[in-house]
């Protein structure tokens, strides 16, 4: 079994540092010794005259899955041990519109202008310096639109969920259209003469035939990846948790205990002081109607539809606290959901929002002259970073996932 940096939690230690270097240097290496770190070369390809680009990126692409979806299948590397963004729908289509639109008029992406740049091209540095320009007003300005960030959010979503077919069966899928892509870019770089691709295509016809057998041996069934249900993988069992913690109540884990027996609930205020120590990864989850969520939740709770629990915090399946927020019949079949899907550190809030409210955010606790001034001020922490109310149209505020999952 292999260990990545994402699956051991390590993706802000010097040693991830150092590949990242080490690769990011191979990368531009490899991309000017292809001759690719030229803007000409981009627009070559919205302009239908040079798709080396195109081919060489379908070309990585296409390797990377196939090689990735063996490693999967031969268990070398377990699902849980990779990393997987957020869809956020809209946020992603107008972003990837923004950066469509930039790469047209510059002919330029933020990697290839730093492999150009390191060549001494005046373009990549100009292109460069309003990169980094755009960065600083993206920072500046994200109150004003930070809601977008919100806009058609589906938690961990996968194209085989929707065309209802394995993980697997979707990358052979995707396999087979890179290589339909790279065919007809292949003709579009001859001219469209069949002589010619004949006569220069031994490579892509060698190629042609890996992907074909590759993608036909990942949709062979195995005893390992046969749950179509999670997307052809299954997700590896993980240890349990502790019996106690402060603020943390267990009982026996068995498999044969009745499900509500392997609850763990934890107080509000238990999370408030964890979530503001910030020493552990804790994700809450709103699963109330959206509606609800609106109208009122705690700032930095997600909010998910039940049916998806599961697949949505997949992504999160490394946080120390998953914590579920709602009432006893939301928050148990949720439970089950993630328990049945091997979650090991799922945790129910006590009280729900209103017990949330009365624990942490009870202004007459706040007032009352029996507790100590370093708990008024720890309570007065709570109200600022909790109170949902102050939120804009009741969404709550985007967290920062990567430093949440990459951070030591």
């Amino acid at each position: 079994m292999i260990n990545t940096f994402f699956g051991v939690d390590a993706l802000g230690s010097p040693a991830a540092l150092i590949n990242a270097i080490i690769i990011g240097f191979v990368f531009g290496w490899c991309f000017e010794q292809a001759g690719l770190t030229s803007s000409k070369k981009m627009a070559g390809v919205f302009h239908f005259s040079d798709m080396s680009l195109l081919k060489t990126s379908l070309t990585a692409l296409l390797t990377a899955s196939l090689g990735l979806g063996l490693l999967l299948k031969s268990g070398i590397i377990a699902p849980d041990f990779i990393d997987s963004p957020l869809t956020v729908v809209y946020a992603q289509c107008i972003g990837g519109l923004l950066f469509g639109i930039g790469l047209v008029m510059s002919g330029w992406t933020a990697s290839s202008s730093v492999a150009g740049l390191a060549t001494g091209r005046l373009d990549a540095l100009v292109f460069m310096v309003f990169v980094v320009i755009g960065i600083i007003t993206f920072n500046e300005a994200f109150y004003y639109y930070k809601l977008l960030f919100e806009l058609g959010d589906a938690g961990v979503s996968f194209i085989c969920e929707y065309m209802k077919v394995s993980w697997f069966k979707s990358v052979a899928v995707f396999c087979i259209l890179g290589i339909a892509l790279l065919w007809i870019a292949e003709f579009i770089d001859e001219d469209c003469d069949y002589n010619e691709v004949a006569k220069n295509g031994k490579g892509l016809w060698i190629f042609t035939m890996f992907v074909v057998i590759i993608s036909g041996s990942l949709i062979i069934p195995s005893e390992e990846f046969n749950n179509e249900k999670n997307s052809g993988i299954v997700l590896k069992e993980r240890t349990d948790v502790s019996a106690y913690e402060g603020g943390i109540i267990t009982s026996n884990n068995s498999e044969s205990s009745d499900h509500l027996s392997r609850t763990l609930n934890i107080s509000p205020v238990t999370y408030a002081r964890e979530k503001v120590e910030g020493l552990k990864k804790i994700i809450l989850v709103d699963l109330r109607a959206r509606e609800k969520y609106d109208e009122w939740h705690v700032n930095g709770s997600y909010n998910y539809p039940i049916d998806a629990i599961a697949l949505s915090l997949d992504r999160f399946r490394k946080f120390e606290r998953i914590i579920l927020l709602g009432s006893t019949e939301e928050t148990s079949e949720a439970h089950k959901l993630l328990d049945n899907a091997k979650f090991k550190n799922v945790y129910i809030l006590d009280g729900g929002i209103e017990g949330f409210k009365d624990e942490v955010l009870n202004e007459e606790k706040l007032l009352s002259e029996k507790i100590s001034e370093e708990e008024k001020l720890e309570r007065n922490v709570w109200r600022k970073m909790f109170d949902g109310a102050s939120s804009a149209s009741g969404a709550a505020d985007p967290i920062n996932l990567n430093s949440l999952i990459g951070a030591d």
